[in-house]
């Protein structure tokens, strides 16, 4: 399934497949295999996709409104809620940037003109210099592999590009917020803790300069 975003005033130049759209079909494909949702291994990563889901609806309305009504909590309790937990003080003291609308900038979706794509953004961030940073959060029940981290930076790579045309502003640094959940193999008791993993300046460049090679790769909307 190709992802696209229709963008307003650039009707000219169609709708732009989206980040992740094109690491699927460059970088992603064939590395993980097909998901059969009718297997035990294809339930568990819906699961897990659904409580990511979860997790981020959480985050999104806490962030807009600094807290969160307890009706709200209790429809998404068990493993989602625990999850949020670990990450709403971390999240709670970041400055959220708002962009020429007023708007926070959550949940944002930005484009590039120059690589042709788009995307949704977790939480774009401005530091006290006033540079951007791009936080995506993510969920797991194990640590990611180097592989799956390497897709991350290069997905966040591309969304720094993104907010730094639309802004005019330079981006600093790309966050990954995990938030993990192990379970006890005897008790069934959930572990739930936080890891941040992050880049910047060179090293921003560095992906960046390999997304626009995959993004060459794609061939369903081809860069002029």
């Amino acid at each position: 399934m190709i992802r696209c975003y229709p963008i307003p005033g650039l009707e000219h130049l169609g709708p732009l497949p989206s980040v992740t759209t094109i690491l699927s079909e460059t970088y992603n494909k064939g590395r993980y295999g097909k998901i059969n949702p009718n297997t035990q291994s294809g339930q568990n990563i819906q699961f897990r996709a659904d409580v990511g889901t979860a997790v981020h609806k959480l985050s999104e309305i806490y962030l807009k409104g600094g807290r969160l009504p307890e009706s709200i909590l209790k429809s998404f309790n068990g493993e989602p809620k625990l999850l949020f937990e670990q990450l709403a003080p971390i999240i709670k003291g970041l400055n959220v940037f708002r962009g020429p609308s007023g708007k926070l900038c959550i949940e944002k979706v930005t484009y590039s003109v120059k690589l042709l794509t788009a995307g949704r953004v977790d939480l774009v961030v401005q530091s006290p210099s006033g540079a951007l940073e791009i936080w995506d959060l993510k969920t797991a029940g194990s640590k990611r592999t180097k592989e799956q981290i390497h897709g991350y930076f290069l997905q966040a790579s591309a969304y720094a590009q993104c907010m730094s045309e639309i802004t005019g502003l330079p981006v600093s640094r790309c966050v990954l917020l995990f938030a993990y959940v192990n379970k006890h193999r005897d008790t069934g008791e959930l572990n739930p803790y936080t890891e941040e993993l992050s880049i910047e300046g060179p090293d921003i460049k560095k992906y960046l300069d390999e997304f626009a090679e995959y993004r060459r790769q794609f061939t369903h909307f081809q860069i002029a």
